[in-house]
């Protein structure tokens, strides 16, 4: 939910902006060791960036340091989230874009 109190669509929401805020952000406070720590649910920032379909800030947390290969509270990767999430006929740009970043790093 956002502002205007209703849901927002994928196609509102401002990717690009959202991948130069979380640029900044580790720009200025990346503390490697928090980079994989996890939410209450389990999961970590790459596993919820892959979920949600962000390339952009899946690019910038790998450049960070960020550990492809820990899996959330379920047992998967970031990449088995985005193969899960993304991995239907509509998903599949979004899925090729997040598996660049999610599996050269293995």
């Amino acid at each position: 939910m956002y502002f205007g109190g209703g849901e927002l669509e994928r196609v509102e929401f401002d990717w690009e902006t959202n991948g130069t805020i979380v640029h900044e952000l580790l720009t200025y406070f990346c503390d490697r060791d928090e980079l994989n720590a996890r939410c209450l649910q389990g999961k970590m920032d790459l596993n919820l960036a892959a979920e949600f379909g962000n390339s952009g800030v899946v690019e910038e947390l790998v450049r960070a340091g960020a550990d492809v290969n820990l899996r959330c509270e379920t047992g998967e990767t970031p990449a088995d989230v985005a193969r899960k999430v993304w991995g239907q006929k509509d998903g599949v740009e979004i899925l090729r874009k997040l598996l660049g970043w999610l599996e050269i790093q293995k």
